[in-house]
């Protein structure tokens, strides 16, 4: 079962909206319309033997500062917590949508530390700078959690041995193994690496981090990869990512995102996150195509459209970074946000076609926009085509790996 909700106030209790927010609904004691917006919004799936809860949450629009934005959206999201049954210990990733990370890097840290508490767990945690794109919004934190499913309650640990900066959790069910691993960067603060370099060393930092958890490459379903100046470097991270991954015999390459986002700290120009799969629970795990796109590799960039993960009776869909290109490789409708956000969305949903499923299956998403100003054209667009309203879906801004493109979309569906 797939349950998504929105919840409309920062403080428990919270009421759920239980489906579309439709014209004129009130929602937890507030009007919503069309276009209102929950604090929170959640999906709740059930898996073999578990059940996930993906979340997104934001700060109140009245609220200003990003001390007060960042204590705010925390609030919200330990509150959802709660309302689903859980708490603190039960989350396995989150990431932050910094506005400015130089800026907010310290106080987002602080806020997590006293968000997650004293009791030595914290999830898989990245802080990148991507703008949200709602005016006046300094941050929004997507988040993952895990409860118990029918068969007994999960097991999550952090992951210990990592490198300096990194971090990450297992999450153990039954025979099934899935590791989260964040914020990977290659080298070391201040060590004044170049580019390449950099690349280089993260892919070794990354296989390194795998086999010290009992993973291989092989197991990695999805990366996603952030670079502070995609124009300037994405030709020469596809390189270094073409070369590590033939060294390494890494095929089919896992899905994948490449785009804008300033890691932390602030002299990498590059940084990581992936998940990974092991174990006698987990199927199988194989590429997705769409017929309405060609493959990355055919213009050398080594990823896969998607991947899909099975998991006994369901299979986790991951949708790579997708924007509005055909199937010889072609950007399609230039300077043309609403036609590009149509394509890209046609492009989501066939590879979802192709796995016997549609949007509506959609458990969690970002949309990247150039400009803030696109944020309401790229709604409408996602409530047209057919997207969950109530889905954790993060807007922000970030330069896309081509100058022509206006909006990409990469998310997470599950599928029977």
């Amino acid at each position: 079962m797939i349950v998504s909700d929105g919840i409309e106030t920062a403080a428990p209790p919270r009421t759920f909206s239980g489906g579309r927010t439709g014209e004129g609904l009130t929602v937890g004691g507030r009007t919503a319309g069309r276009r209102a917006e929950s604090l929170v919004t959640a999906t709740r799936v059930d898996l073999p033997g578990l059940t996930e809860i993906h979340l997104a949450a934001r700060p109140a629009p009245d609220v200003t500062g990003f001390v007060a934005q960042v204590a705010g959206a925390y609030d919200a999201l330990l509150g959802a917590l709660v309302a689903h049954g859980c708490g603190p210990a039960n989350v396995v990733t989150e990431r932050l949508f910094l506005s400015d990370i130089a800026a907010q890097a310290a106080d987002a840290a602080a806020a997590g530390r006293s968000a997650w508490g004293a009791g030595g767990h914290h999830p898989a945690s990245t802080l990148l700078q991507q703008p949200p794109a709602r005016p006046g919004q300094l941050v929004e934190i997507q988040a993952l959690a895990a409860v118990a499913g029918q068969g007994g309650a999960p097991a999550l640990q952090p992951l210990a041995g990592l490198p300096p900066g990194a971090s990450g959790c297992l999450l153990v069910n039954g025979s099934a193994r899935r590791a989260h691993i964040a914020g990977l960067c290659g080298g070391r603060p201040g060590d004044a690496l170049e580019f390449r370099s950099q690349s280089d060393a993260l892919f070794a930092r990354a296989e390194t981090s795998l086999r010290s958890q009992g993973l291989a490459l092989r197991s990695v379903a999805r990366t996603w990869l952030f670079l502070a100046d995609i124009d300037r470097d994405y030709a020469e991270l596809n390189q270094a990512r073409r070369d590590f991954f033939g060294a390494h015999h890494v095929a089919p390459a896992p899905a994948s995102t490449g785009i804008q986002g300033i890691p932390w700290p602030p002299d990498r120009r590059c940084a990581m996150d992936l998940v990974a799969y092991d174990g006698p629970g987990v199927g199988a795990i194989r590429p997705i195509h769409a017929p309405t796109m060609n493959e990355a590799p055919d213009y050398g960039s080594d990823f896969s459209r998607g991947m899909r993960v099975d998991l006994g009776r369901r299979a986790v869909v991951y949708i790579s970074g997708t924007a509005s290109i055909d199937a010889q490789g072609r950007v399609l409708h230039p300077g043309d946000l609403a036609a590009q956000a149509r394509r890209m969305l046609l492009n989501v949903e066939q590879l979802l076609a192709g796995q016997g499923a549609g949007l509506d299956r959609l458990v969690q998403a970002v949309t990247y926009v150039k400009r803030a100003a696109d944020r309401d054209a790229v709604l409408a667009a996602c409530a047209a085509a057919g997207v969950p309203e109530t889905i954790p879906h993060t807007i922000c801004v970030a330069d896309v790996c081509r100058p022509e493109w206006l909006c990409e979309m990469e998310a997470i569906a599950v599928v029977d």
